[in-house]
């Protein structure tokens, strides 16, 4: 399938997706914890991405045809750029309606390069607003941060509305990135999947380091409402 890539430079995506932040009242200690210890699947980097997570100039000319990365494995056309290892990334999901999240409140602690979140396993079928944040210890000390979501679900009109990025857009979202998930995270809203078509692709980190980089992806998933994404997963 052919990419189609646009490269929006926005304050923050979600804002645009009509999602908002608010003040949680959940504290740490009162997380569930899931540890997933398998490496992350093989996936396919557009090439643009890797441009951006090694905080270079993107090109135009360029081809956009995506690497595949084996695992926790780094291309070796990356590596030129200096040393690039995978780190741990934490993702957060909590309630802010009752009931909503599997759980109420779950920390799930993702290996290596990252890895896939499966949403059916820990949204219910209630519908109501919950917060999703993501947590990526790389970045403490780092002296750069990229974030890049590739979207990977189809936009759709709800409510007179545009909802989601549409298929295989790719955001530069570092900046209110970092503002929001150091807070409480981004409160979505399951109340006809609306949650599924903002979070629904990669989410792409790179920390940048004295050495190298520190890279790692989180690919949000939702196994019950697979005709919501632009393509079978």
């Amino acid at each position: 399938m052919k990419i189609k890539i646009q490269l929006i430079f926005i304050s923050w995506i979600f804002m645009a997706l009509n999602a908002c932040t608010q003040k949680a009242e959940v504290s740490p200690h009162e997380f569930n914890i899931k540890k997933i210890s398998n490496l992350p699947e093989d996936i396919v980097v557009p090439s643009i991405v890797w441009d951006l997570l090694e905080f270079k100039e993107p090109n135009p000319n360029k081809s956009h045809a995506g690497t595949k990365v084996e695992g926790h494995e780094e291309p070796k056309s990356a590596v030129q750029s200096g040393e690039i290892t995978g780190s741990e990334v934490n993702i957060y999901l909590y309630d802010k309606n009752p009931d909503v999240v599997i759980g109420s409140a779950v920390k799930i602690e993702l290996p290596k390069g990252g890895g896939k979140i499966d949403l059916a396993d820990y949204i219910s079928d209630v519908s109501g607003s919950f917060y999703f944040r993501i947590e990526y210890p790389a970045f403490a000390g780092s002296l750069a941060q990229r974030v890049i979501f590739q979207s990977k679900a189809r936009k759709r009109r709800l409510d007179e509305k545009l909802w989601g990025a549409g298929c295989d857009q790719i955001l530069d979202i570092t900046s209110l990135f970092l503002k929001t998930m150091s807070k409480d995270g981004l409160k979505v809203n399951s109340n006809r999947q609306r949650h599924v078509t903002v979070l629904g692709g990669t989410f792409f980190l790179s920390a940048k380091t004295e050495s190298g980089f520190s890279v790692a992806q989180v690919t949000i998933q939702d196994s019950k409402h697979q005709s919501l994404f632009c393509e079978a997963h």
